[in-house]
């Protein structure tokens, strides 16, 4: 059974906001080949590392999933959002190794505490 939550964003705060470790969220959808070849790649990270919630948002799958994913700034797909406490952190574009992703969401998971300690910026 995969740890890869898929939803879609009306379930944002259940999934996102209300997290307790740092997300990640994969914006994807099927036409695109990048994503497809991004697939397996991501789902193994998911498997593999315990201290991130792993998340993706097919933003053709519904008219709400495509305005959410512009509002927070996806230009091109796929893009995987880190999000803490419920604010975007950063997001990396494209196609990664196995190898490049992973250690980006490791340096990730290294500084979830300050990361979650963090108040947003006013």
């Amino acid at each position: 059974m995969s740890r890869l939550i898929d939803f879609g964003v009306e379930k944002w705060s259940e999934v996102v906001e209300e997290a307790n470790k740092p997300v990640i969220v994969e914006f994807w959808h099927e036409r695109c080949s990048a994503c497809l070849e991004m697939k397996p790649i991501y789902e193994e990270i998911a498997e593999d590392i315990d201290d991130v919630k792993f998340t993706r948002v097919n933003i053709l799958e519904s008219k709400e999933n495509r305005k959410y994913a512009i509002q927070l700034g996806v230009r091109s797909t796929p893009t995987f959002m880190i999000i803490c406490d419920g604010t975007p952190i950063g997001s990396l574009v494209g196609i990664f190794s196995k190898e490049d992703l992973e250690e980006q969401i490791i340096k990730i998971v290294d500084n979830k505490e300050s990361c979650l300690m963090a108040s947003p910026l006013e």
